[in-house]
């Protein structure tokens, strides 16, 4: 564990953690940065399950980013990405029709 103060700025933290570097700053005090460094520990030592459905078919997934893509972004964007996923699809569909 690694607190520091920073003169103008504050308190950080910084450690390594299986080879990786982690850090984040600015605290207005040292104890902020260890009770920060400790919760970011514990968050990467202990990783939350994964939630939702983990059998989700490829087209479900490419239907709900096409969805997300129509109501977030412009028309021109969503005409690209659903011609991608036209392309993609039919590639798809004759490869298995090749297996068949």
């Amino acid at each position: 564990m690694s607190s520091y103060f920073v003169k103008g700025k504050g308190w950080r933290y910084d450690f390594t953690l299986k080879g990786k570097r982690y850090t984040n700053a600015w605290y207005r005090t040292k104890k902020e940065a260890k009770q920060a460094e400790a919760k970011h520990r514990e968050d990467l030592e202990r990783p939350l399950p994964a939630e939702g459905p983990t059998d989700t078919d490829f087209f479900t997934l490419v239907e709900a980013r096409l969805d997300h893509v129509k109501n977030h972004h412009s028309e021109r964007h969503y005409t690209e990405i659903r011609t991608c996923d036209l392309r993609i699809r039919s590639l798809l569909f004759s490869a298995s029709l090749k297996y068949h």
